[in-house]
């Protein structure tokens, strides 16, 4: 059991430089694009609220986003759902500097059915054509 242990443990600590120096690729965004969504709000509005509280701070971030649940503006989805991008809002920097974009998205189970989200990452830039 103890070799078993010192095993593991080597195992983990041998990975380690290779997690902590790995650089977090910034996830791009294009219309079309699938995501899990953990968290939808009804309105442009209401997420652009949460937008903006989450451009000033952590503490403001989290509030916006209780009250909009306790408004039922915004719901947590458990388990998450997959949804596709309809259209590009925004994007904005977080309050740690993160950058993030606001999307409408649609559900891929009802295509009736749109809602908005915040997630990390940016727009990609269309490829334009010049003549």
């Amino acid at each position: 059991m103890k070799l078993l242990f010192t095993l593991f443990l080597v195992a983990v600590i041998s990975i380690l430089p290779s997690c902590s120096t790995a650089q977090a690729k910034e996830e791009l965004w294009h219309i079309g694009d699938g995501v899990t969504v953990f968290l939808i709000c009804e309105t442009e509005k209401d997420i652009l609220d949460i937008a903006l509280a989450d451009s000033k701070s952590k503490e403001n971030f989290k509030t916006a986003i209780v009250k909009k649940q306790l408004k039922r503006k915004c719901v947590r989805l458990n388990p998450p759902s997959t949804f596709v991008v309809h259209e590009i809002i925004t994007t904005y920097k977080d309050y740690d500097q993160v950058s993030n974009v606001v999307l409408k998205v649609q559900s891929v189970i009802s295509k009736n059915f749109f809602g908005y989200i915040l997630i990390a990452g940016t727009v990609a830039q269309q490829k334009h054509n010049s003549l």
